[in-house]
């Protein structure tokens, strides 16, 4: 309950603007206001004092206003705290006989067909790279490594090879914006994805802007997720 505060929190937060926000300036105007009860389901007073929480957090040098390096470190602290409760959420899911740990059978019955001989395989490999301690069965610290590769070295570029194995059709070991257009036509099941488009989500991810998703640029999306 207490995160889904903060997530609130932090989203009428952003409304307000991503500069230095005041204090005294964090009041939503009464048509925001209405949008914003309805999105949250709380009051003007409760949507106040989560504010005002959140603010509290934020102001590390209690200086009564919010940088913009200040609201970064914040949300990296909240995204943080959403991924340690997906993980727990995930977790207490597949752990089936309740011991506390995830055999390689509870996860993949959890999520692979028996037939997919192919996923099977490619997620024992990433099971035994999370099982740091080799006895057979991840502890909640081993599945977040599994759910969030890009916390352990060897399992981000295990997932940085998938990715540009799944992507790189011409097998050069990068990502053309030709791979790439393939890839989301397939994915998008037939419809039409206007060029520009798709033009520019290619170049947020072509950092360098030399025409490719190197593997460095794929390590970086990972690491975004």
């Amino acid at each position: 309950m207490r995160l889904r505060h903060i997530t609130s929190s932090c989203l009428l937060l952003l409304c307000c603007g991503m500069g230095v926000i005041q204090q005294t300036a964090a009041q939503p105007d009464a048509a925001m206001q209405k949008t914003l009860e309805e999105m949250v389901g709380l009051s003007k007073a409760e949507i106040v004092s989560r504010l005002e929480h959140v603010f509290r957090q934020m102001d590390k040098n209690q200086d009564n206003s919010a940088s913009k390096e200040e609201i970064a470190a914040w949300l990296e602290h909240l995204h943080h705290l959403m991924m340690v409760k997906q993980t727990k959420a995930e977790y207490e899911g597949v752990d089936e006989n309740g011991d506390g740990l995830i055999s390689f059978e509870e996860l993949t019955a959890s999520y692979i067909n028996e037939n997919n001989r192919h996923a099977i395989k490619e997620l024992r490999g990433r099971f035994k790279q999370a099982d740091k301690d080799g006895d057979g069965k991840l502890s909640m610290a081993e599945v977040t490594l599994l759910m969030h590769p890009s916390l352990d070295k060897e399992l981000l570029e295990i997932e940085v090879n998938d990715v540009i194995a799944g992507q790189d059709r011409d097998r050069d070991g990068r990502i053309s914006f030709a791979d790439f257009r393939s890839n989301v036509q397939v994915q998008d099941d037939g419809e039409e994805t206007e060029e520009s488009a798709l033009r520019e989500e290619f170049n947020s991810y072509d950092t360098d802007r030399d025409g490719y998703i190197d593997r460095d640029e794929v390590r970086q999306i990972v690491r975004d997720q």
